[in-house]
C-alpha cells in the first residue's frame, strides 16, 4: 500500500527498506506475494494488501506497543515474526503497555470486530517452551508453531499449552525449507550466486526461509482468506474456526489427547495443522460467537504449599463457580512461588473436566553464549501462563495446580495462584 508503511528508524511514513530487512520481506511474500502474474512465488492471500513496519530495525521495547495498533482503522491482520530470545529457557513476560495495545486492537479494531494478531510461537526448542513467552502466550494473539515437510514438528518449534495451530517452516537451509521473496537485488539473503540458497541468477527470491517466523505469516494469509470469505467474523470467531478446522497432523505422536469438548490437542501441535480450505468453508456460514465473558478465582486454602526437593508432586485446588461460561476459549494462570530455581519445576493445570495442560517443565537456562546459567526465582513476583487447549470445555468446577521439584539442590513453596477464564 503506497505511503502507508512505517519506518521506525525515523518515526515517519516511508519505505522501511534497506539491505537488512530480508526477514520481513520473506514473511510478506509468504503471506501475500501477488499471484497469477507469472512472476516468482504466490502468497497464501495473494490478493491482500501489505504494509511493513520495521520494528526490529529500531527498538521493540520502545515501539512494540505502538506497532500493535498503528493504523488500526486500516489494518485487519498483524503478523508478528519475532519474540523472546530463543534457546534461553528464561521466562520473558510481556509489558503492560504491550498488553494494553493488544487489548485495544482486539476490542476496537475492524469497527469493533477486532483485528487478528498472529504470533510466531518461538524457535527455541528444546530449552524453551512457548509458555515462557509473555507475548506468544497472551489471550489476544494466535500462537503459531512450525511443521517440517513431513508434517511433523520442526526441530526448533517450541511446545506449549498456548499453541493454537501449526503452519509450515521446514528445517534449516537443506532443501527442506520455503521459497519466498527476498530483498530486491544482491543485498538480501540470496545474492544470486550459486550457494546454499541455490537460486543462481535469481537474487529476488530465497529458498532458505524457515522458522515459526515463516509459519506465522502463512497463518496470517489464511486469516485474510477467512475475512474475505466472511467480513463479519470477529477475531474470536477466527480463532475458533482455525482450531475447529485444523487437521490432526502426525497422528502417531503420543501427546495427542481429546479435551473434554472432543477437540484433539497436543503440546507440540496445538489443534493441528492449519487447514485453509476447511477454514474458509466453515467461515462462509459461521454463526458468530456470543459476547465474551470472563471470570476469576483465587486459591486461598492450604497456602503456602511446600515443594519438596525431588519429592512427590504437590497439588493445590481452587473452585470456580457462577461464571456462566460453558464454552472456554482461553485460561490465564497466575503463579507466585519463592522457589530459588524455577528450572527445577514441572507445573501443570488440570481443568474441571480433567484435561491436563503443562505450563513448565524442568529445564536448563542459558546465556547468549549458550552456557548454562540459573533460571533463578522468576516466579517471585508472579508469572502468567496462557492456556489455549481447553476450548469448548466448561469453566465451573475444581481446578488443580500440580507442582513437582524434579532436580536436586533447591526447595521452596507455592505462595499463591489464581486463574482468569475467557469464554461464553
Amino acid at each position: 500500500v503506497a505511503g502507508k508503511s512505517w519506518d521506525y528508524r525515523v518515526n515517519a511514513y516511508g519505505d522501511p527498506g534497506g539491505s537488512d530487512i530480508s526477514h520481513g520481506t520473506s514473511c510478506g511474500g509468504l503471506a501475500a506475494a501477488i499471484g497469477n502474474n507469472g512472476i516468482g512465488v504466490a502468497g497464501v492471500a495473494y490478493n491482500a494488501h501489505l504494509v511493513g513496519y520495521n520494528l526490529l530495525q529500531a527498538s521493540e521495547d520502545l515501539y512494540g506497543a505502538d506497532a500493535m495498533t498503528r493504523d488500526l482503522a486500516d489494518n485487519h491482520v498483524y503478523s508478528n515474526s519475532y519474540g523472546a530470545a530463543d534457546n534461553t529457557g528464561l521466562f520473558d513476560p510481556s509489558s503492560a503497555a504491550w498488553q494494553r495495545a493488544i487489548d485495544h486492537g482486539i476490542n476496537n479494531g475492524r469497527s469493533g470486530k477486532g483485528v487478528v494478531y498472529t504470533w510466531a510461537a518461538g524457535n527455541g526448542a528444546p530449552e524453551d517452551r512457548s509458555d515462557y513467552d509473555g507475548q506468544a502466550n497472551y489471550q489476544g494473539v494466535l500462537a503459531i508453531g512450525s511443521l517440517n515437510d513431513q508434517g511433523q514438528r520442526s526441530s526448533y518449534s517450541e511446545a506449549g499449552s498456548n499453541l493454537l495451530v501449526m503452519a509450515y517452516g521446514g528445517e534449516y537451509c537443506d532443501g527442506h525449507t520455503l521459497s519466498t521473496t527476498d530483498v530486491t537485488g544482491t543485498a538480501g539473503d540470496n545474492d544470486g550466486r550459486f550457494s546454499r540458497d541455490d537460486y543462481p541468477g535469481q537474487p529476488n527470491y530465497t529458498r532458505c526461509m524457515n522458522g515459526t517466523s515463516a509459519a506465522a505469516p502463512q497463518a496470517a494469509g489464511v486469516v485474510a482468506l477467512l475475512l474475505e470469505a466472511n467480513p463479519a467474523l470477529g477475531w474470536r470467531d477466527v480463532r475458533a474456526i482455525l482450531a475447529a478446522s485444523a487437521r490432526q497432523n502426525d497422528p502417531s505422536d503420543p501427546d495427542w489427547v481429546r479435551n473434554a469438548a472432543g477437540h484433539w490437542v497436543n503440546d507440540h501441535y496445538g489443534y493441528g495443522a492449519i487447514n485453509a480450505s476447511a477454514a474458509v468453508a466453515a467461515a462462509q456460514n459461521w454463526q458468530q460467537l456470543p459476547a465474551q465473558k470472563t471470570a476469576s478465582a483465587v486459591a486461598n486454602r492450604m497456602l503456602p504449599l511446600a515443594l519438596t526437593d525431588q519429592g512427590q508432586a504437590s497439588t493445590s485446588d481452587l473452585t470456580l463457580s457462577g461464571s456462566g461460561i460453558t464454552q472456554l476459549e482461553f485460561v490465564d494462570v497466575f503463579v507466585t512461588s519463592d522457589h530459588p530455581e524455577v528450572g527445577d519445576l514441572r507445573i501443570s493445570l488440570t481443568s474441571p473436566s480433567g484435561t491436563v495442560s503443562t505450563l513448565t517443565v524442568a529445564h536448563d537456562c542459558r546465556d547468549e553464549r549458550g552456557a548454562i546459567v540459573a533460571c533463578a526465582d522468576a516466579f517471585a513476583n508472579g508469572v502468567r501462563f496462557g492456556v489455549a487447549r481447553l476450548m469448548g470445555e466448561a469453566a465451573d468446577g475444581n481446578w488443580t495446580l500440580s507442582l513437582r521439584d524434579e532436580r536436586a539442590g533447591n526447595s521452596g513453596s507455592l505462595l499463591a495462584w489464581s486463574i482468569k477464564v475467557y469464554g461464553y
